[in-house]
């Protein structure tokens, strides 16, 4: 199917294209056009650079990405807002009975646009439809039907960009580091490509975009869980949990308190969605449960 998110690709293309790394990389050799496709060479790719200097990404992972970034700003916007109202003793009906005589400030408009927003939790499992390729007629057809210009979609917009810059910075670490090559071990190539990924994503952001580009990068760390659904490792990659927690650990702050919601509530999706045995209950309280979850995980199958 034509999914809406392939609108946005000519512009992450501009943005990417104007950064000093990829610059570099294709001086070196790197194909400066990116090719969507689900399969190369009969294996499935998602976010993969060949060994000929060719980008491949799938756009159903891109579409899920899309979603997951959705879920994203719900998650670290909406609840934590409404927790927050909640000890001040106010509820989301009283709120927003109290913010509407202010439409048309844009702040405002945002707000209500946010509280008014389909569940992060639909959303999601439709982008994890995309991802596994069981979508419905009604699926696709809801899909197909995304705004990508609303107030509240220009927002997740850029998160999903920041999300997929750090797939290709990712991908263009490997190639100007010449990766293909060296005799380092895979996973230590791998760990340096996200950390460069990760820390020059930040390195660009001003105080504005800072939010946006860390919770992007949460997401793309978020979904590869959604990649490995069983959480098989073969060593050639670090454990899922161990590359988002590797970046997550260099947050500080509210930036870490947003982040850390978003993980809660997305790995818990991931531990419903694949039935993933022992997977700690959530007490609403999202410090405690991310330390519990970081215990589960760094047992789980090692």
């Amino acid at each position: 199917m034509q999914y809406p998110i392939e609108k946005l690709h000519y512009s992450v293309t501009e943005l990417l294209s104007q950064m000093e790394i990829v610059k570099k990389a294709v001086a070196m050799g790197l194909k400066s056009k990116i090719i969507f496709a689900e399969y190369v060479d009969g294996h499935k790719v998602y976010a993969e650079i060949h060994p000929s200097g060719q980008v491949y990404l799938s756009p159903s992972f891109c579409q899920f990405l899309w979603n997951m970034s959705y879920s994203a700003l719900i998650i670290t916007d909406t609840n934590i807002l409404l927790r927050e109202l909640k000890v001040l003793g106010f509820g989301q009906s009283l709120f927003v009975q109290m913010i509407t005589p202010y439409k048309g400030h844009p702040a405002v408009d945002f707000l209500l646009s946010e509280f008014n927003a389909k569940p992060w939790e639909h959303v999601f499992e439709l982008g994890v439809k995309c991802l596994y390729g069981n979508l419905t007629a009604a699926d696709e057809k809801e899909i197909e039907g995304q705004d990508m210009t609303s107030i509240l979609t220009e927002k997740v917009n850029g998160i999903y960009r920041s999300a997929l810059f750090y797939a290709l910075l990712h991908e263009a670490e490997h190639w100007v580091n010449n990766h293909f090559y060296r005799t380092m071990p895979r996973i230590e190539k791998e760990k340096e490509a996200d950390g460069y990924a990760f820390d020059e994503i930040l390195k660009s952001s001003d105080n504005v975009l800072r939010r946006t580009h860390e919770i992007g990068c949460m997401s793309i760390l978020c979904a590869f869980f959604f990649l490995n659904p069983q959480f098989k490792n073969n060593g050639s990659y670090p454990y899922e949990d161990e590359r988002l927690f590797a970046q997550f650990d260099k947050l500080s702050g509210r930036d870490m308190e947003s982040c850390r919601s978003l993980i809660v509530n997305v790995l818990s999706a991931w531990a419903k969605h694949n039935t993933i045995k022992g997977f700690p209950a959530l007490s609403g309280d999202d410090e405690i449960d991310l330390q519990s979850i970081r215990q589960f995980l760094h047992l789980y199958k090692r």
